[in-house]
């Protein structure tokens, strides 16, 4: 487990599952279920219950588990996952494989975003702005700014621009603005929010 992203008020750590070696029930996808991201939908209230309840015997739950955190989020995406965690503020993480299959879709994103993304004409980099919109509206969801979140009707908060999307996309980076962080580490990208 590597930590990602850390500042006065968050630790964010990033791990690739298929890393790690196997446990005795099997490979991570047997021991990670799906939609742990969204624990509060079975009112878990801390991670040491997550880790309890579901068996996780992993790095980042296991470092999580040894003291209940405030707020706390996780997202996987195939063999990756991201958990944050913040004793001051409430947090939520995003994180999806560049190199998943399938085309960019207009899901959740507003007009502008979805013009913007329509303008550029390499496939790849019209996917890779999609997830580039699509994270950061997911952690931010994931951290409750909005009541009854809809993403089409909100603008992610870092825009992004066809220069900028094009050198990202073929290097690893950080990006901070305010509450809301993006990062690229290897084929995945991710967002954080608090």
């Amino acid at each position: 487990m590597m930590l990602l992203f850390k500042n006065k008020m968050i630790k964010v750590y990033w791990e690739n599952l298929n890393a790690l070696p196997p446990t005795e029930e099997g490979d991570w996808q047997k021991n990670i279920p799906q939609g742990l991201a969204m624990r509060r939908k079975k009112n878990w209230n801390s991670v040491t219950e997550v880790a309890q309840n579901e068996s996780l015997k992993y790095g980042a739950l296991a470092v999580l588990a040894e003291k209940d955190h405030a707020d706390w989020s996780l997202s996987q995406s195939a063999n990756y996952m991201l958990i944050g965690y913040s004793d001051q503020n409430k947090i939520g993480v995003d994180i999806e494989r560049i190199d998943r299959p399938g085309e960019f879709s207009d899901f959740g994103l507003t007009p502008t975003e979805v013009k913007f993304v329509k303008s550029l004409k390499e496939p790849e980099l019209r996917k890779f702005a999609y997830l580039f919109f699509w994270v950061q509206k997911e952690a931010i969801f994931k951290c409750g700014h909005f009541e009854n979140f809809k993403p089409e009707t909100v603008a992610a908060y870092i825009e992004g621009e066809s220069r900028i999307l094009g050198q990202i996309m073929v290097q690893d980076y950080i990006l901070e603005k305010d509450s809301m962080v993006l990062f690229k580490k290897g084929q995945t990208i991710g967002a954080i929010s608090w």
